[in-house]
């Protein structure tokens, strides 16, 4: 690798296509010395940034409020188990707070222990407060020696002008249905119809591949169109009772996954308007809506639909009550005021 190559990258594409696997990989690639690049465990290197264990490696990610140390070895431990695990620390708030980077800088600030290029890979960037980010953009305007940075976001939008103007963009997309597959194969062991689902649910995104025998998390998905199916057809008072269901049913984790799958249901449908939709979207949709609610849904101002749910979804984070705020989301998207 030429020295000449940048310090900084900017890792940005939607959830789930690889960005932060290969923020890692790229990291062992640099540093590797047999020629493996890639994790491999005869490569001392790449076996220890893979499993995020190199002492050069500096992962920074969203973490709740408190001392860094008493939570970053839980994520770090879960991540080991399964890259593409979430959830640890359920509801609690996250972000990556100005203490976190500084910690980060004062250990860079020390001569590195084993690798030619000390890596600092921060995920979910767009997380970082103002405070964290202007301490960020010190070490951006002067990385110590060789270090890498690799910032992983699917908002660069979010991140201060002065930061993503010093770093060298590299822009992921949803992954093909071979690639999915491939992935999957080699870290799941799936084959057959195993494989098969965990592909058609996939939508270009790995950690929903992953997620392929979590019954709860394919009924919250199915429960997600069903609402998308009542609101395309204006069925208002069913609405209103499964605003209620879905409270009594899901939890506050929950309910924001629904509201996730059905910006995604909604996707589909503009994206199927506009003739880009992918043949596995169009494989694991076709037994969720009928073709009447495809063409109606087709019709509608998706952009629209899916800015209402993300204001919904930012509501249900600052711990607004849920089966009010889901009553009036689901009634505005039908167009029913109140």
């Amino acid at each position: 690798m030429s020295d000449s190559s940048p310090s900084a990258f900017l890792f940005t594409g939607p959830e789930g296509v690889g960005k932060g696997l290969a923020s890692l990989w790229y990291a062992a690639e640099l540093n590797c010395r047999g020629g493996c690049g890639n994790g491999a465990e005869e490569c001392s290197a790449c076996a220890r940034i893979s499993r995020l264990e190199h002492p050069d490696l500096y992962p920074v990610f969203p973490l709740p409020s408190g001392p860094v140390m008493k939570s970053l070895p839980e994520l770090l431990e879960s991540r080991r188990k399964d890259f593409y695990s979430s959830g640890e620390f359920g509801s609690r708030a996250t972000s990556i707070g100005i203490d976190f980077i500084r910690d980060v800088r004062e250990k860079l600030s020390r001569q590195s222990y084993q690798a030619e290029r000390p890596a600092v890979i921060v995920f979910e960037a767009h997380q970082a407060t103002i405070q964290a980010q202007n301490s960020f953009l010190k070490l951006l305007e002067e990385p110590p020696g060789s270090t890498l940075i690799v910032l992983v976001t699917e908002y660069p939008d979010r991140l201060l002008p002065t930061i993503t103007s010093r770093c060298f963009r590299v822009r992921f997309d949803y992954l093909s249905a071979e690639a999915v597959a491939e992935f999957i194969s080699s870290v799941y062991g799936l084959q057959g119809k195993e494989l098969e689902r965990a592909v058609r649910i996939s939508g270009g995104n790995l950690r929903r591949a992953a997620r392929y025998d979590d019954k709860r998390f394919l009924e919250i998905g199915e429960k997600g169109v069903e609402i998308l199916t009542l609101v395309i057809r204006g069925s208002s008072r069913e609405l209103s009772v499964a605003a209620q269901e879905v409270v009594r049913e899901y939890n506050r984790d929950e309910i924001m996954i629904l509201l996730g799958e059905t910006k995604r249901a909604v996707r589909f449908l503009m994206r199927r308007a506009e003739g880009v939709d992918s043949r596995f979207e169009r494989t694991f949709y076709s037994d969720l809506f009928s073709g009447e609610v495809l063409e109606k849904g087709g019709r509608r101002d998706c952009p629209l639909d899916l800015e209402k749910i993300s204001r919904s979804a930012r509501a249900l984070r600052r711990n607004a009550n849920a089966e009010l705020t889901l009553a009036q989301l689901f009634l505005d998207l039908a167009g029913e005021w109140y």
